[in-house]
């Protein structure tokens, strides 16, 4: 289990953790989740003993990390799955950490088996791509088989298919009576790996509850589809009801329970073809919990891309004089330049070279001042990704 005691932690002014209180449970997944800059990394760095805090306690099984002895036996973290030497095996990176905690050998091949790195555990992980390190990273989480898993961002850098591997992973070790936090930007995949949440914004507790009360707490709109939408709007207006018309005709209820709808369409003899309550998502339920906690918001981007440059009416140009037959008209100038003035009738014609002399060629000077080089030129290739 672990307790979080009235814990604060202050940068100078900055108030990185706020009066945090709070309890993670065996047996459950629980979410850790939070805008940046939230204090969820703080919080999580002081309970594995990275930071010290200002005031309060974290404690894991009632004790401080500092405490405890051999600590991958107590707890198993992963904060940064990078922070690896690349020029260790994976086997021979586990089997260190091994020596070190007093955790038998043999539990080094039992890890990486677990996480699926069995047959690269020979390679250097220098090599490896970043999935294959977020494995590697929860298999030094598991190596000493603890009753707490503490994992920042866990899915990072894995496919579909390890996301989904990782999902039943954490809920298969909660089922086994551990303790697991757990925290993640991917709200859809933490409503489906999560039994419980805490939310955190601007260093404050905002929700200590499970997945489905939160999703309940945000939901309450009844969808209904009819065919006189804007008649049966009017009725359920005036019954007290707000009503939005949604982008596919359906109408969004507030106020009023489905059977009640029913009722006064009934009553006005309005047909319906649907009536049914839609569950907010807990990702719609987090952004409208954390609105006010955003810290470091972008702009709203417009719909179908960015809105296109305004078009530059080209500069009015006088027409080009006349040249005299045989002489070449010169190339248009940029806008904004000055146009040379037309060169005087009185000019020498160039000496004529003697017969079977080549004319010399005129040497480029390369592009004049202000001219614009052709964009993706220098474009580097792609990195590619190391698998």
């Amino acid at each position: 289990m672990i307790e979080l005691r009235q814990l604060t932690k202050r940068y100078g002014r900055t108030v990185a953790v706020d009066d945090l209180t709070c309890t993670v449970e065996p047996g459950i997944v629980t979410g850790f989740l939070g805008p940046n800059g939230a204090g969820k990394s703080t919080t999580m760095r002081i309970l594995l003993g990275l930071d010290a805090p200002t005031r309060g306690a974290a404690l894991i099984a009632g004790r401080r990390y500092a405490t405890i002895d051999r600590p991958l036996r107590e707890v198993g973290a992963l904060l940064d799955a990078t922070a690896v030497h690349g020029g260790r095996t994976a086997r021979n990176h586990l089997r260190w950490l091994a020596r070190t905690n007093r955790i038998p050998v043999t539990a080094v091949d039992a890890a990486l088996d677990r996480v699926g790195l069995s047959q690269v555990a020979r390679r250097r992980v220098g090599g490896f791509s970043l999935g294959m390190k977020q494995r590697l990273g929860l298999a030094v989480a598991l190596l000493g088989d603890p009753p707490v898993l503490v994992l920042d961002e866990p899915v990072n850098g894995l496919d579909p298919d390890g996301v989904r591997w990782i999902r039943e992973l954490l809920r298969g070790l909660a089922a086994e009576g551990r303790t697991v936090l757990l925290s993640s930007h991917l709200m859809s995949e933490m409503q489906l790996t999560a039994d419980r949440v805490i939310i955190l914004g601007r260093g404050r507790l905002l929700a200590d509850t499970t997945v489905t009360e939160l999703t309940e707490r945000y939901s309450g709109a009844v969808l209904v589809r009819t065919p006189r939408g804007a008649e049966l709007a009017a009725v359920l207006v005036r019954a007290g009801a707000t009503v939005a018309t949604q982008p596919d005709g359906q109408l969004a209820v507030s106020g009023l329970s489905e059977s009640a709808i029913g009722d006064l369409a009934a009553a006005q003899r309005l047909p319906l073809h649907g009536v049914s309550r839609r569950d907010a998502s807990l990702e719609e339920a987090y952004l409208r919990l954390t609105a006010e906690s955003v810290q470091f918001g972008g702009a709203t981007p417009l719909r179908g891309g960015s809105a296109p440059r305004p078009a530059v009416a080209p500069p009015n140009r006088p027409e080009p004089a006349p040249t005299a037959p045989g002489r070449a008209v010169p190339a248009p100038t940029a806008p904004g330049r000055a146009v040379p003035a037309p060169a005087a009738p009185s000019r020498a014609e160039p000496t004529p070279t003697e017969p079977g002399r080549a004319v010399p060629a005129r040497t480029p000077s390369g592009p004049a001042d202000g001219a614009v080089t052709p964009a993706g030129t220098d474009t580097p290739s792609p990195e590619r990704e190391t698998r």
